[in-house]
C-alpha cells in the first residue's frame, strides 16, 4: 500500500490549485490540507520552511523531507522517485495531431513583407 502523500495548501493560493489538479490528473492519491484552518498544520508547514507558510507544500507519510511550490516537472520527478504509480496524461488529439506535439511547420508572420510608408 502507497503511503499517503499529504498537500498542505490554501484555498486562495493558485500554486496550490496548479499542484492539486496536477495530482488529481496523474492520479496519484493525496490528501489536502488547508493551512488557513489547520494551525498545526500551518507551523509545521513554517518549520518545514525555514519560518515561511510556503503553499503548497507536500509531505509523503513515512519519509524524510518535503517539496515546497514545486514545479511540474519537480513533481513528477518527486512522486517517481517516492514509487508513487502515476499516469503522465497525454497530449489531446486535435485533428489528427496530438497538441502537445509542435506543428509540422512554422508560419512566419507576417507572411508578406511590410511596405513602409514615409
Amino acid at each position: 500500500m502507497v503511503e499517503p502523500l499529504t498537500l498542505y495548501g490554501a484555498p486562495t493560493c493558485e500554486d496550490t490549485a496548479l499542484v492539486r489538479h496536477r495530482l488529481q490528473v496523474l492520479g496519484a492519491p493525496f490528501i489536502e490540507i488547508n493551512v488557513e484552518r489547520d494551525a498545526d498544520a500551518s507551523r509545521l508547514v513554517e518549520q518545514l520552511n525555514g519560518g515561511f507558510r510556503i503553499t503548497p507544500t507536500l509531505t509523503l507519510a513515512g519519509q524524510p523531507g518535503h517539496l515546497a511550490e514545486p514545479t511540474i516537472e519537480q513533481l513528477q520527478d518527486w512522486l517517481a522517485a517516492a514509487r508513487i504509480s502515476f499516469t503522465p496524461p497525454r497530449g489531446l488529439d486535435y485533428h489528427g495531431e496530438l497538441a502537445s506535439r509542435p506543428p509540422a511547420r512554422t508560419l512566419r508572420w507576417p507572411a508578406t513583407p511590410r511596405r513602409r510608408f514615409v
